[in-house]
């Protein structure tokens, strides 16, 4: 009985042992397993972190690139422009005043030939032209306006090509009817004592083949000596020459 109760008591201790040590082997593999998840937890951490500064780097990179990209594209963009402005405005019309003539003759009315040139390299395009011939006492000025008289010579459809002169006439001087004035030799002598002026002015629109609009203003006034058209002080002008073509 007593060695029954002796081979029991050793079992139970061993037992207690088994147990004691699977309870150890339970708490480890629980703390690994604790372990993995912190370790996991700090790896994950880690990685976004990583990511997010990746990312953050990545996005930099991109803003730089994109506003050098934006930089050279505005660069490129503006040098194609004056590129195509300069050859534009090497190509384009360009109209002017070359000459006006005109000879007093007593007995016939006076009028004035007007030479317009376009001395660039292509047509200047719905070319339309006022001008007129005004007479006016040494105090006055011209009136610089065309809506009084007919005075359109070119219509929309006029084209001026390169080089060639476009000769215009005048209305001749008229009297208070609005008639033709024959020059008397009275009259001849007011202009050449300088009583009275004699003014040939006028406005030009026309278009150059890239279609941009232009305009110009001329004002000549006859000399004392009749040989000669001298420009005026004012309503010489045209529009400005730097545009932008596009």
């Amino acid at each position: 009985m007593r060695s029954q109760l002796a081979e029991m008591h050793g079992t139970s201790v061993q037992t207690d042992k088994l147990i004691t040590a699977a309870n150890a082997i339970s708490d480890h593999q629980k703390q690994m397993v604790a372990d993995n998840k912190t370790n996991l937890a700090q790896n994950k951490a880690a990685i976004e972190n990583t990511l997010k500064e990746n990312r953050e780097e990545l996005a930099k990179l991109l803003g730089e690139n994109q506003n050098v990209l934006k930089t050279n594209l505005a660069q490129g963009r503006a040098a194609l422009d004056a590129s195509i402005n300069a050859s534009r405005l090497d190509q384009r019309a360009w109209l002017g005043v070359d000459n006006i003539k005109g000879e007093l003759v007593v007995g016939s009315p006076y009028k004035a030939d007007v030479s317009i040139r376009n001395t660039g390299k292509t047509p200047a395009l719905h070319v339309h032209a006022d001008f007129k011939l005004e007479v006016t006492r040494p105090t006055e000025k011209p009136s610089f306006k065309y809506d009084d008289i007919v005075v359109g010579v070119l219509d929309s459809r006029g084209v001026i090509a390169p080089t060639v002169p476009y000769h215009l006439s005048t209305f001749p001087i008229q009297d208070k009817a609005h008639r033709p004035l024959a020059m008397t030799q009275s009259y001849i002598d007011e202009i050449a004592n300088g009583s009275a002026l004699v003014w040939v002015h006028g406005r030009v629109e026309y278009k150059d083949v890239f279609r941009h609009p232009h305009w110009l203003t001329f004002c000549y006034l006859l000399s004392p000596q009749f040989k000669t058209f001298d420009v005026c002080n004012e309503h010489n002008d045209t529009d400005e020459t730097q545009l932008k073509y596009r």
